[in-house]
């Protein structure tokens, strides 16, 4: 599709603004691709286990509420609201940049699969021995028969195929759960979908 584009652009026959409009279109898929290939690269080193070194006692609260506080102004331009819930402490053993990475992760999920007027929540409690993540919408949600295969690599939902992205960010949440022995839930939120990382307080890393 680049390469086509890129032709377009090398033809002196074509108007000025179709040989722009092909450049900007081959900007924006080189940047996808650019994504992608960074994606795979850090599901290949979460699932290779060498950061387990890197895990130490943490409130999941704490990163939660800096995570959402940096994607609250995006978040809420795009329409959408934003609701946090995160009370302190809620102290896991793990490794601070995959668990922001995952929170993350979850936060665009949300916002890439639901419409403007959207609700996204992200809530952290503690109950003494587990300590839950969750992060919920009231969108379409995702059908209890394909919410198996959405942790899978590359795996997109049919009415996701036209929109950007590399079907890659929740297998990358699942891969650093398994890294911190957490689990993960994809559930109803009636309406829409949750998602709950659950985790052992003071939980070790996998070997």
């Amino acid at each position: 599709h680049i390469r086509q584009q890129l032709e377009a652009v090398g033809n002196p026959a074509a108007p000025a603004a179709e040989r722009e409009a092909c450049v900007a279109d081959a900007q924006t898929a080189i940047d996808e691709i650019m994504r992608t290939f960074d994606a795979i690269l850090s599901l290949s080193e979460i699932e290779s286990g060498s950061t387990a070194n890197d895990f130490e006692t943490l409130d999941l609260a704490q990163i939660a509420a800096t995570i959402a506080n940096a994607y609250s102004a995006d978040i809420e331009s795009g329409g959408r609201r934003l609701l946090v819930s995160t009370p302190t402490p809620a102290m896991v053993q793990g490794n601070r940049y995959l668990l922001g990475r995952a929170i993350a992760n979850l936060l665009e999920n949300a916002v890439r699969h639901t419409a403007a007027g959207t609700d996204i929540s992200i809530s952290v409690d503690s109950n003494g021995t587990t300590v839950h993540l969750g992060v919920a919408d009231n969108g379409p949600g995702i059908p209890e028969s394909e919410r198996v295969r959405a942790l899978e690599p590359f795996y997109r939902l049919d009415r996701s195929r036209g929109s950007k992205g590399s079907g890659l960010g929740l297998a990358i949440v699942a891969a650093i759960a398994r890294q911190h022995r957490a689990t993960l839930v994809l559930s109803d939120a009636q309406p829409g979908l949750k998602l709950t990382l659950g985790f052992s307080a003071k939980c070790g890393a996998t070997g």
